[in-house]
């Protein structure tokens, strides 16, 4: 009998909780924003304003992972209206969007 192969390990298995964790934080931001800046206040920011605001504190909670072959930050952000995986390399400061 042949023996099982073995798994192939996921490029981004070892962040998928990190992504996670990021994503949540960055939803309920969108979401404490929205109560205060929309229903609370008599001049309210628009949803994109606040999305985007979500999307540079996402910056500011971002992982490193400064060793290996392709040292790189990761954070969360909407891209093209898909809410993805934004890392910025350190090396040639190139950004990757990766679908979550």
């Amino acid at each position: 009998m042949a023996p099982i192969p073995q798994r192939v390990p996921l490029r981004r298995q070892w962040t998928g909780n990190k992504l996670i964790h990021l994503t949540r934080l960055r939803n309920v931001d969108i979401g404490k924003n929205i109560l205060r800046n929309v229903i609370f206040t008599c001049n309210p920011k628009s949803v994109a304003e606040i999305i985007d605001e979500a999307d540079q504190r996402a910056l500011l909670h971002g992982f490193t992972h400064p060793s290996g072959a392709r040292p790189h930050r990761s954070t969360v952000a909407v891209h093209n209206g898909k809410l993805m995986e934004r890392r910025v390399y350190f090396n040639n400061w190139k950004i990757e969007w990766i679908p979550i």
